[in-house]
């Protein structure tokens, strides 16, 4: 008999995508925005996403031109250099996220379209991940296509050591012994070994048949 571990459905889903409402906003008003949403748009599907995501170097920032001149002490007035210099001036894009595109939020309630109005927002349709991750291989996917919240907890997947996989032999090898006892390998039943490692309780399901190791 052996041991493996085979990922979950949640841990093998790849990109799924949801169409939600979002917005530019300056970031003098980026911190007052999320605190309205916090306190009138809470939505259980997007959860697992940052309100607010910072674009650090916009494609589309502006350049501006500034002249110096640069001078010695020691050169003649004829060799003086005017220098002109380009400055790349790139302000952060801050983008915030407002809810799920199937109403727009200003149509939610007259309390939030009355809390939103001041910060003049121009809504468009953006597409972020669907689901929280469950791996960590999908958080580092997803989290380019929008920021996620936290990355998935530490203990979701615990480690099995060596003497865990060994114990896990064991019981896999009793447990097969007394199917094949009862007819019911012989008989190709489907079988799950279930494992509770903090309470060292050991299931094989076989069908409607359930055996219990302590």
């Amino acid at each position: 008999a052996a041991a493996c571990r085979v990922g979950s459905v949640e841990e093998e889903r790849g990109l799924e995508l949801l169409e939600v409402y979002v917005a530019d906003v300056a970031a003098s008003a980026a911190n007052t925005l999320v605190k309205v949403l916090g306190r009138l748009l809470r939505q259980s599907e997007i959860a697992h996403l940052k309100r607010i995501r910072h674009e650090r170097y916009p494609a589309n920032a502006p350049a501006a031109r500034t002249g110096a001149r640069e001078t010695t002490e020691a050169a003649p007035a004829a060799a003086r250099l005017d220098v002109t210099l380009v400055v790349q001036v790139q302000q952060p894009r801050i983008t915030a996220l407002l809810c799920t595109a199937d109403t727009p939020p200003d149509a939610r309630s007259s309390e939030l379209a009355e809390a939103l109005r001041p910060f003049g927002l121009q809504l468009r349709i953006e597409r972020v991940p669907k689901y929280a991750p469950a791996a960590r291989w999908q958080f580092d996917a997803w989290s380019p296509v929008w920021p996620l919240s936290c990355p998935p907890h530490a203990q979701a997947r615990p480690e099995l050591t060596e003497g865990d996989l060994a114990q896990l032999a064991t019981h896999m090898r009793s447990a097969l012994g007394v199917a094949r006892a009862a007819g019911m390998a012989a008989a190709g039943w489907g079988s799950v070994l279930k494992i509770r490692k903090h309470t060292k309780e050991i299931e094989l399901i076989i069908s409607n048949f359930v055996l219990v190791i302590k």
